[in-house]
């Protein structure tokens, strides 16, 4: 059965035919049946399905009354028997004009008949056209895989180093000449040890949340799937996605500056060049957090330059459109447990988490499952290279993959175009997270504000 997400989905999509609504769909239903095929799963996950409407013109299944009790059986059966005796009445006083009205209701019967056969025809119609919007999108990603895996090597290259998952205003020997980034900097510290010391006082574990079929985040497959390019910008890349499916939950349809971000994320690269790559979300965020107005700009006033310069990670000094500032991150938590990420997710916060990357991550087809990793990368070490991915929504795996896959798999945005797995989706692995994790919290984004 679909759950009450997904049948809201699908009643908006049959009225409006949105294309965000239908790339929704497409994306979730494209990863299950990769899934199904690969592991010989027909039947027993339940597609979504991206078209609703069939093309027949069949009418819709009367739905089921409710029982009544006995009293409302009785109180029915009068009814009935007076409406009979209204209908024996009125036959008598217009027996007259029985041709006159029999012509007036067959005229008002033919005309309801010739809407119902126009409404189908015109929602037939919209269904072929989806089918062949469906099939464009499809063998667009086709072709855009194709320029993505000669890519792979780009991407493998511009990986992260653990130390890039910390908080980089906190680590050890920071010096800053800056008056204002040194009082960010100590004010960063006193937030960070008072989160720390409200974490241990708490010490509640969360409970792995209820959740239907599947679940993804209001608008989170709406915004845009966006290419890092040839720099190791993924942590700024995901922040940023969080931050437009939150405005996209307010209808506000703007992209925001990956150029900006990755420098507001780096302090100790912002006033003067540094040849340090890499970065980690929480930074930019607690930057936005504390600043007095909006400081993140929009695309289109600090554009993002995907080729790297050498010596200057944050391409310093940004130009002034830089620093025409539009949203601004509100509220955001650390989240450690899987329990925890579900739960943030549930709640409708995407979460930033990094991840070692096995061999079978690259070359995905909308799943990466532990039991595809080959035996001799079963292993990766605290040094191994990482990635930033945004998680946005859970799918419940059949009861066939959990020894090998666990109950869930994590439906993630990647920011290497729409090449990589489903449109530049995929979903992973419960088993697969818990190997292949970074041991840092994930950062959920909650509550942001714009101009």
């Amino acid at each position: 059965m679909i759950p009450t997400t997904a049948r809201t989905m699908l009643t908006i999509c049959i009225y409006f035919l949105a294309n965000i609504c239908f790339s929704n769909t497409l994306i979730l239903e494209e990863i299950q049946k990769a899934i199904i095929k690969d592991f010989h799963l027909e039947g027993k996950i339940k597609l979504v399905e991206t078209t609703p409407i069939k093309n027949n013109k069949t009418e819709a299944k009367k739905s089921k009354r409710p029982t009544l009790s006995v009293g409302r059986k009785k109180v029915q059966e009068q009814l009935k028997r007076n409406r009979m005796r209204i209908k024996q009445m009125q036959k008598k006083s217009s027996a007259p004009k029985r041709p006159k009205q029999h012509k007036k209701n067959s005229d008002w019967m033919q005309s309801k008949q010739q809407q119902v056969a126009n409404w189908q025809d015109k929602r037939i119609k919209q269904v072929n056209n989806w089918q062949i919007k469906k099939q464009k999108m499809i063998n667009k990603w086709i072709s855009e895989r194709k320029k993505f895996l000669k890519r792979i090597p780009v991407y493998k290259k511009n990986l992260l180093s653990a130390s890039d998952f910390k908080d980089e205003a906190i680590l050890k020997n920071t010096k800053s000449t800056n008056d204002k980034t040194r009082e960010y900097i100590n004010r960063h510290k006193l937030q960070q040890k008072k989160t720390k010391q409200e974490r241990s006082s708490k010490k509640v574990a969360v409970k792995m949340p209820i959740f239907s079929d599947y679940f993804v985040i209001d608008s989170a497959l709406n915004v845009d799937i966006k290419d890092q390019g040839k720099r190791p910008t993924c942590a700024a890349f995901s922040g940023v996605r969080a931050i437009e499916i939150k405005m996209s939950q307010q209808n506000i349809n703007k992209k925001l500056s990956e150029q900006y971000f990755f420098w507001s994320s780096k302090p100790k690269c912002q006033q003067t060049p540094c040849p340090k790559s890499g970065s980690w979300v929480i930074n930019g965020y607690r930057l936005s957090q504390n600043a007095t107005a909006p400081n993140i700009p929009l695309l289109s006033n600090c554009n993002y330059k995907a080729r790297a310069v050498r010596g200057n990670a944050t391409q310093t000094p940004l130009k002034s459109g830089c620093q025409n500032g539009f949203a601004q991150v509100v509220q955001f938590s650390e989240v450690q447990t899987l329990p925890e990420i579900v739960s943030a997710i549930k709640n409708g916060h995407p979460v930033v988490g990094g991840f070692k990357l096995s061999e079978n991550f690259y070359n995905n087809t909308g799943y990466v499952f532990k039991s595809k990793v080959k035996k001799t990368q079963t292993s990766l070490d605290g040094h191994a290279k990482g990635h930033a991915l945004l998680l946005v929504g859970i799918m419940k795996l059949p009861p066939e993959l959990k020894k090998s896959e666990g109950s869930i798999c994590l439906i993630t945005a990647n920011s290497w175009g729409v090449g990589w797995g489903k449109g530049g989706h995929a979903c992973i692995s419960q088993k697969w997270i818990n190997a292949y994790r970074f041991d840092v919290p994930f950062i959920a984004l909650e509550k942001i504000k714009v101009l």
